[in-house]
């Protein structure tokens, strides 16, 4: 019938130990919205600002990347 049970192993909690993040999550430091016409063409806008978020910081610090 493809049903199965699983049973958690693992929490994840705040760096403080404080705050359980399950059904929660992290608020994101910088927020991108996602399309429908960016899931149809596959495009991924979060990744694409990463990218450039990072290398931005490693250019600031002296680091140097591939491209």
């Amino acid at each position: 019938d493809g049903s199965y049970f699983g049973v958690p192993t693992e929490g994840y909690f705040s760096m403080d130990g404080k705050r359980n993040l399950e059904n929660d999550g992290v608020r994101p430091d910088i927020r991108i919205a996602l399309s429908a016409e960016d899931r149809v063409a596959k495009r991924d806008p979060q990744l694409d600002e990463a990218i450039r978020v990072i290398k931005e910081e490693l250019t600031a610090s002296g680091e140097t990347t591939d491209e």
